[in-house]
This record gives C-alpha cells, structure tokens and sequence, in this order.
C-alpha cells in the first residue's frame, strides 16, 4: 500500500522512538543533490459538473465530489467551495497544450516571446499557435491551505476568465500595509478566503472564483507564527529551483486531461 501524506502527518505528530537531540544538526540532510525534477507542486482545482472527479463511474471518482468544490490534484483532499489560504509566491507563465485539452506540453515561463507565433485565435478564444497547439496565458499563484500547513505549497492556477481575479487579488495583496507602519506587507503575510461561485452564458454553467462584477477572494486576517515560518519555507523552496509544477497530475489515470476551469 501507498504512504500518502496524510500517513507522513500522522507519522509527523507521533512520538520519536529516539531522542530528538539524536537528530542535532542534521537537519536537511540526504537532500542535498534535489533538482526541480524532485519535487512536484500540486494544484488546487475547482471541479466542474463535468470533471471525472465528481462521476461515480470514473477511475478519478472522489467520495463526496461536487462541481464548485476545490480539491489538490495529487492528494485527492477536497476542501469545499471555501478555503482559507495563504499566498507564497506568484509566476505568469505562458503554458503550452495540445489541441481539445489532449494533454499538457510545456511551460515556456513568464517570456511573451511565444505569442509571437499565435497564428489564429479560435471560437472558444483560445490562441493557436504555428504547431496546432493551444497557448494559454496563466497566472499560478503558490498557495498554503491554512489549516493544512503539512501538506506543503500547492499552485493555485488561473486562466481564461481566472486572469481578471489574479488580477484584481494582485492588486490587494500589493495595497496590504502592514499595522501599525507604511510598511508594504509581504505577499505571505495575511490570510485569504478563496469561494468559487457558479457561472453562467449560452454555452453553459461553470464554477470560478468570481464572475464578471466580482472576485471571490477577501482578505481574511494577519498569519500567525506557525504560518508565517510555513510561508518562508515554502517560498524558499519554490525560489531555490528544486521544485516544480507537477502538471501531470491534471491528467486522469486514462491519460486524459483534467477539464480546465471552464468546461467550453
């Protein structure tokens, strides 16, 4: 059987069969040859009345599924359609993908040099590029879940409609000051309340966080200590280059692609 993480935090919190003092300086140690290709961040995801997670036949069934609910694409945890979170760091990267969601292909990082060889913008408003593919301009957010510290940084990721939320949530996270100062706070420093809310147009419904007149992301309170040294070292290692987005997990186990935010 499989550890999952949830068996490493319950593993976390139990006792040591040794004294802590055994492990005096060796804090890290065994880690130091880890590249980017040793870590994989997961995503955090809003499920859609048509994603297999929610569908009792699908391999990827999730217990207790609905179309709103976001859950981490690697765990599998769902944590309703509201979370808290702490942002860590934040890239825009124009990501690469085969024609009718037929699976991820590269990323080709915050560069806009790949436009360039847009040839055609679709029915769908989606810009194709010379090769057929797909290339979408995508804002990744690395997020904690405040009540889940142990699970590690995961990617909150926004595209399409998604762009005017980063947006918007950008802009607060750069207007938060912090107490008692005018001091700019940093990004990791509060605590926000993601919600998703349902869509709608002729070609169908969908679940974002937000619509057209609002963005469903408010500021919620300051980090506490515990988070605060999550946040920093969840930062360090996605600024150290030994980790990366692990976009394969947003394909199911018949090697489709997950549905992006938008089912259309």
């Amino acid at each position: 059987m499989a550890t999952t993480k949830k068996d490493v935090a319950k593993k976390n919190d139990a006792e040591l069969p040794v004294p802590l003092e055994e492990f005096e300086g060796m804090e890290g140690q065994g880690f130091e040859d880890t590249d980017k290709d040793a870590y994989a961040i997961p995503f955090l995801r809003v499920l859609q009345s048509n994603s297999p997670q929610c569908n009792e036949d699908e391999d990827s069934y999730i217990k207790g599924a609905k179309p709103g609910m976001m859950f981490n694409t690697i765990t599998g945890d769902l944590y309703g359609k509201e979370v808290e979170i702490i942002p860590v760091h934040y890239t825009r990267d124009f990501v690469e993908w085969r024609p009718n969601r037929g699976g991820f292909v590269q990323s080709h990082g915050s560069d806009p040099a790949i436009l360039e060889r847009v040839e055609k913008i679709d029915d769908k408003n989606n810009q194709i590029l010379d090769n057929g593919n797909v290339i979408q301009d995508t804002r990744n957010h690395y997020i904690l879940i405040a009540d889940k510290l142990v699970d590690g940084p995961v990617i909150f990721s926004l595209n399409s409609t998604g762009v005017r939320h980063s947006r918007k949530w950008m802009t607060l996270l750069s207007n938060l000051v912090l107490p008692n100062s005018t001091k700019k706070a940093p990004m990791f420093a509060g605590v926000w309340r993601v919600s998703t809310v349902q869509n709608e147009n002729d070609d169908g419904k969908w679940y974002q966080v937000g619509n057209k007149s609002m963005t469903a992301i408010e500021y919620v309170r300051w980090v506490n200590s515990r988070e605060l040294d999550a946040a920093r070292g969840a930062r360090k290692l996605i600024t150290s280059g030994t980790t990366r987005a692990d976009y394969d997990s947003l394909r199911d186990s018949d090697n489709k692609p997950k549905e992006e935010d938008i089912p259309f």
